[in-house]
């Protein structure tokens, strides 16, 4: 949720035509993946294909001998359960937010699943840099092109951000 503020913040003080980077040193798509999912939803009005936003492909030009790997669009969820002595921790693996919603899953927040959209969002644009492909450290990328002004919150039918009602009451 942080990181998705964040980057939507970014993404408000872009101009348009320009470009931001969002990278991770994160493999986890949740922390990936479905933030950058969800900034493209959030940019376009009513969940409609027109958005303000667009992933932008890996440069050919820029470091050309990285090993680069595509995005996903499909992933798992999954938190921990600790037993009554809190002693024994296991994973508890989710197929769904209304799942994880039943079974108090805390943090549990809808754009944490892939949704259908995700086929259409072009999450194979993104960048993924495995470790073990040269010798590096993993991280994640995604290029995101600012194409026009963001809709407001008042038209995408999402909620002003935290940082934006900061800035309204100062």
């Amino acid at each position: 949720s942080v990181q998705l503020e964040i980057a939507w913040r970014g993404l408000q003080l872009l101009r348009v035509g320009g470009v931001m980077c969002y990278s991770t040193c994160s493999l986890n798509p949740i922390e990936d993946e479905a933030v950058v999912a969800e900034l493209l939803r959030r940019s376009s009005i009513n969940g409609g294909e027109d958005r303000s936003v667009s992933l932008v492909p890996w440069p050919r030009n820029i470091l050309g001998g990285l090993k680069r790997r595509p995005g996903v669009s499909t992933w798992r969820v999954a938190d921990f359960e600790e037993d009554d002595e809190g002693e024994d921790v296991r994973i508890r693996w989710h197929s769904s937010w209304e799942e994880a919603e039943k079974v108090h899953m805390e943090h549990a927040v809808k754009s944490l699943w892939p949704q259908e959209s995700n086929q259409n969002l072009c999450l194979d644009l993104c960048s993924r840099f495995l470790p073990h492909d040269q010798n590096t450290g993993g991280f994640f990328v995604a290029l995101l092109k600012k194409e026009k002004e963001l809709p407001s919150a008042k038209q995408t039918g999402m909620r002003k951000t935290k940082i934006a009602k900061e800035e309204e009451a100062n």
